[in-house]
């Protein structure tokens, strides 16, 4: 055996095991408890996803993925800001009351010392 052929069996090994943590990683951006959960695990599929295009610039000796995979990352951390900024404007709307109400209770406080 040589390294080529020992290098292509390691890949495709870690290839492997990152397809079954995306799946895994999947199923708790469906079944996640709560948004943040959810936000989290698409993040983390997002690195998977990375990872796997950049094991197959490797695996495939083509240069040109890296490119993909670079803007594929951007997209991807510009789509976890952007959800993540529409579930704080949500939830501020929703608790609006109560943050100037805590608000005003702590400035109150401050200009009672």
């Amino acid at each position: 055996m040589d390294i080529q052929s020992i290098q292509q069996m390691v890949l495709l090994a870690a290839m492997i095991a990152v397809a079954i943590m995306m799946i895994l990683t999947l199923i708790i951006s469906i079944l996640g408890p709560r948004y943040t959960d959810r936000l989290v695990a698409v993040s983390v599929i997002n690195t998977e996803v990375n990872g796997m295009m950049c094991m197959l610039v490797v695996y495939f000796a083509k240069g040109y993925i890296i490119d993909i995979a670079l803007v594929y990352g951007m997209i991807g951390f510009l789509a976890i800001v952007i959800l993540a900024k529409l579930k704080l404007k949500q939830y501020l709307e929703e608790h609006k009351t109560t943050i100037n109400e805590q608000f005003k209770a702590v400035s109150s406080d401050d200009g009672d010392n």
